[in-house]
């Protein structure tokens, strides 16, 4: 047995046990629905379960959902030299697409779901002349939106501010597109490597774990750009999920970006998760399992579940003080 596993047959049939445990866990579960199979990019079943079935039953064609900017529904403004455009017509696919073109060389925007009193504040540093997909992470409900130019130092001047609806079609497709921080295309290699990945696979079980076990086992930490995060030289860092491919190092946030889109392409919901690991700033991966419903990265070990994700899988013991029985990870963001 892969010592890495993240489910086994084994495991499997103990889930059920395990899962009334796992569900007091801190990030371990973020919420259960109704688990309406995995997507396709024309919405249909991809035909994976978590059953298992035959051997190679699991349809490991690729399914990516690809973002668009139709202009139907937009908001924003043209006002002295500034041009703001949010492409708000697929809200309802749970992402909206964002341009800035003006005279800030940087520009923040400021999403949060108003209707929420606890929600947090998601800040997006836009491309300056360019588009990016943002995710509407908090789920159905109304959005505040705010554009905002970097003046001076780390002071930003709000450019433009507005509030829209969005009614979700479907309440994973916001963790089954690309976005800004899980940035990947059909050409991308990672989008191969998890068709190759999951030859064979019998559900959506085997298909997590053997990407799961993919990462672990390929991808190496990178310690340099480790601290360089640590120093704060990495600020306003996105992953290239490609390049972690070929490189077969990386941080954290690498690792959660190469496998969110290795499991979004194969139409298994995945959220990119950020916040704490004891008092470690960390990113991790939260998948929606048919007939379970949404778990992190576990594994069984030594007769308890414990919360597991590829970063701390991949290094080994010298880690798993930070990862405990799960209790020290507290999510704040989700992508």
């Amino acid at each position: 047995m892969n010592k890495h596993a993240f489910l086994t047959s084994n495991g499997v049939k103990r889930i059920v046990l395990c899962l009334f445990f796992a569900m007091f866990i801190a990030c371990l579960v973020s919420g259960c629905g109704p688990s309406g199979g995995d997507l396709n990019g024309d919405g249909q079943s991809s035909g994976g379960d978590s059953s298992g079935g035959g051997a190679g039953s699991w349809d490991n064609t690729p399914k990516v959902l690809t973002p668009e900017m139709p202009g139907t529904d937009m908001l924003g403004q043209e006002k002295d030299g500034e041009t703001v455009a949010i492409d708000i017509s697929n809200r309802a696919e749970g992402y909206i697409v964002a341009q800035y073109k003006g005279n800030y060389e940087k520009v923040k925007l400021i999403l949060k779901k108003t209707d929420d009193p606890e929600a947090r504040d998601y800040n997006y540093d836009l491309t300056v002349g360019g588009y990016d997909v943002l995710p509407l992470s908090g789920g159905s409900g109304t959005y505040g939106v705010t554009v905002a130019g970097n003046t001076t130092g780390t002071t930003y001047a709000p450019i433009f501010m507005d509030t829209f609806e969005a009614a979700f079609a479907d309440e994973f497709r916001p963790y089954l597109y690309p976005n800004q921080y899980v940035n990947f295309t059909a050409d991308s290699q990672a989008v191969a490597m998890a068709r190759d990945v999951t030859a064979g696979a019998t559900g959506d079980f085997d298909a997590v774990e053997k990407i799961f076990n993919y990462a672990v086992e390929n991808i190496a930490y990178d310690y340099d750009k480790a601290e360089q995060a640590k120093q704060g030289l990495l600020s306003g860092y996105l992953p290239n999920v490609d390049d972690t491919l070929a490189t077969k190092k990386g941080i954290c946030f690498d690792y959660a970006a190469l496998v969110t889109t290795m499991l979004r392409s194969q139409g298994v919901p995945t959220k990119l998760v950020i916040g704490y690991s004891g008092e470690a700033y960390h990113a991790w991966i939260s998948v929606h399992l048919e007939g379970v419903g949404w778990v992190a990265a576990i594994e069984f070990k030594d007769e308890d579940w414990v919360l597991m994700d590829p970063t701390f899988a991949s290094t080994g013991s010298e880690f798993q003080s930070l990862v405990g029985d799960g209790t020290n990870y507290n999510a704040m963001y989700y992508y």
